[in-house]
């Protein structure tokens, strides 16, 4: 059903982190914990994957949650090592990433609509602590969504520290993403899908 392609890439073009590092030079007054710079909006493809139509037969109208292993969470240093050199220049004593806040994600329908789908809703849940689940994203429309669903978080979602947490973590278990969906009908075909992720990063000047 799902299908995984993201992470362990950079988070962050070589052009963003170029422009936060000659921040750091044309900036007043950058001190040791100087100040924070972006946002740098970045978008990637996250995962894609097909919801079968199969699925939902015999029913004409249901609920449908799945549960996912997210094993493929960045560490930190992975993330931060995107700053190790950028244009030939190691910007790595000059900047580093303070926050990915999500912006919203954006699923779109490559193959079938989303026509008879009414809610969508998108949960994080760490390692060890399923009950501490993040909602990363939710979206409704009674008359369905036609081709694309944009899932927006109704509050402050930090990747960097759902990050950060998951290296703290000292067991074997890997976080979960949970995707809830409702339907007012039957899928006339299997929908193929693609996920996009927009995030705005902030970098702290370090000089």
């Amino acid at each position: 059903m799902m299908r995984r392609n993201m992470t362990k890439t950079a988070f962050l073009t070589a052009g963003t982190l170029l422009c936060a590092a000659c921040a750091a030079f044309i900036t007043p007054g950058c001190g040791a914990g100087g100040p924070e710079v972006g946002p740098f909006r970045y978008e990637f493809t996250a995962t894609s994957g097909t919801l079968l139509r199969g699925l939902f037969l015999p029913k004409e109208a249901l609920d449908l949650r799945v549960t996912r292993d997210f094993c493929d969470m960045p560490s930190e240093d992975e993330v931060q090592s995107h700053l190790t050199e950028v244009s030939g220049f190691d910007v790595s004593r000059l900047v580093r990433i303070s926050r990915l806040e999500l912006v919203e994600m954006v699923v779109t329908a490559t193959s079938g609509s989303f026509d008879v789908v009414t809610q969508m809703s998108v949960y994080y849940l760490p390692a060890g602590d399923p009950a501490g689940e993040v909602l990363l994203g939710t979206a409704s429309s009674p008359t369905g969504f036609g081709d694309t669903i944009v899932l927006v978080p109704s509050d402050r979602v930090d990747f960097l520290e759902l990050i950060q947490e998951n290296d703290a973590y000292a067991g074997s278990e890997c976080p979960k993403l949970r995707i809830e969906m409702a339907f007012d009908g039957l899928p006339s075909i299997d929908i193929a899908y693609q996920v996009d992720v927009v995030l705005d990063a902030y970098a702290q000047l370090s000089f």
